[in-house]
């Protein structure tokens, strides 16, 4: 389960992923005053230890070793490595960008008050951050209906992204004009620093493409057909009617996340909207293997073949 901390400003309030320790068993290297610059570093970017040395005018030794105890902490995660002058350089960035420390969970959260609004509801922490503070926070983006791609596909989602609308729509408290844009119009997942809601499957999404091989739950290729890989179970899913819901950080820019609800066929992406709808519940639970990970593979059933769903089941 993704953890937040709640800051107010200018008399509204913003929506902070964080960190929680529940021990100040790592939180002792923080104290240091190199290591909080370098954190102070990386909360604006990721960079590489000799990087950072240069940047704090000390050597790249102290560098890499408070870069390996925040490592170990889990304050900071490796995002990429690259060849830089025939050498590999491990890139690093924050794990979250709020620390928060409480010596007993239990106990704060019995004295605290809730932020949310009454008015807010089950979808409200779902759907953060793309609904925050009552107001659109996201992009989102669905496939173009028109021949496009390698794959000269033409999506058919374009339903499923209007009872998301639909669905978004009940959270807000102002109105406002949704950014919603055909994938054809984007140029790449790499310059989208935005809260992302990605809508179709990687034939007919471009984004979705770029977006797989991040994925907990893969879209994998099988000659001319496509499959369903998790590789949180190791299971595949073949049937027509499945699809997913996963729930994920953005690849490229770790302040902000990703929503990709997607199907085999379209009729796989409608149930995972009918999902959405009728089984919020189980869907927060996060994935059946793993239960901080937000990523679910679901099936829509006809039972009476009519080609239409009638019910949803979630596989893992």
């Amino acid at each position: 389960m993704n953890e937040y901390v709640i800051l107010e400003e200018n008399a509204g309030k913003k929506r902070i992923p964080a960190q929680v320790f529940l021990s100040g068993k790592n939180w002792g290297i923080i104290s240091n005053k190199q290591a909080w610059r370098i954190l102070e570093l990386l909360s604006g970017k990721e960079m590489f230890p000799r990087e950072i040395a240069k940047a704090l005018k000390i050597s790249e030794q102290k560098t890499y070793y408070y870069v390996n105890k925040l490592r170990h902490a889990g304050i900071i995660q490796e995002t990429k490595q690259e060849e830089i002058r025939g050498a590999i350089a491990k890139y690093y960035s924050l794990s979250q960008q709020a620390l928060v420390l409480i010596p007993n969970k239990k106990k704060a959260l019995a004295q605290s008050g809730s932020w949310l609004e009454s008015k807010e509801n089950k979808w409200s922490t779902f759907f953060a951050p793309f609904i925050e503070n009552g107001k659109w926070n996201c992009k989102l983006v669905i496939g173009s209906p028109d021949s496009h791609g390698k794959h000269k596909s033409r999506a058919r989602d374009s339903i499923a992204g209007i009872q998301l609308g639909v669905i978004l729509g009940t959270q807000l408290q102002e109105l406002g004009v949704p950014e919603i844009e055909l994938d054809t119009n984007i140029e790449s997942l790499k310059k989208e620093n935005k809260n992302l809601i990605i809508v179709g499957g990687p034939v007919i999404n471009k984004l979705a493409e770029e977006l797989n091989q991040f994925l907990p739950i893969q879209f994998i290729p099988s000659g001319a057909h496509w499959l369903i890989q998790s590789k949180i179970s190791q299971k595949i899913y073949e049937g027509d009617f499945v699809g997913v819901i996963e729930k994920i950080q953005h690849p490229f820019f770790k302040d902000k996340e990703i929503l990709f609800i997607a199907g085999k066929h379209n009729i796989g992406t409608n149930a995972c909207m009918k999902a959405l709808a009728e089984n919020l519940n189980e869907i927060q639970k996060g994935n059946k293997h793993n239960s901080k990970i937000q990523c679910r593979a679901i099936e829509g059933i006809d039972e009476n073949a009519d080609g239409k769903i009638d019910r949803v089941e979630v596989l893992e």
